[in-house]
């Protein structure tokens, strides 16, 4: 799994380069100001989409997260929104990795 940091620097006075040592140092400046810092960590993420009873519904893989809408990208666009609010306060453990993903259909007895 591949974790990426974004850092979001509230001051626009600091350069855009993202070196490593930039960003070191850019974070030592900001101790030593006290500068607010929001760093993000992005997951990626597996969703299948489904229509039921008119609605498309999204399905997260890597967590038990769902939503929906009325077409396909409201509901990506709101898949992703719920995941954000998720992780806002999910413990780590509870992401799991998926590293394949395939659809099946199959006839059973019922």
């Amino acid at each position: 799994m591949k974790n990426v940091y974004i850092l979001r620097l509230p001051p626009p006075s600091f350069s855009r380069k993202s070196t490593p040592g930039r960003i070191r140092q850019i974070m030592g400046v900001a101790k030593k100001t006290k500068t607010r810092m929001n760093i993000l960590m992005t997951q990626s993420v597996k969703y299948c989409i489904y229509k039921q009873d008119g609605f498309y519904v999204a399905q997260c893989l890597n967590v038990d997260v769902s939503s929906f809408g009325e077409t396909v990208e409201e509901a990506i666009f709101n898949i992703k929104e719920a995941l954000e609010l998720y992780f806002e306060d999910a413990d780590p453990s509870a992401y799991q990795s998926v590293e394949e993903v395939l659809i099946g259909e199959s006839l059973v007895s019922a």
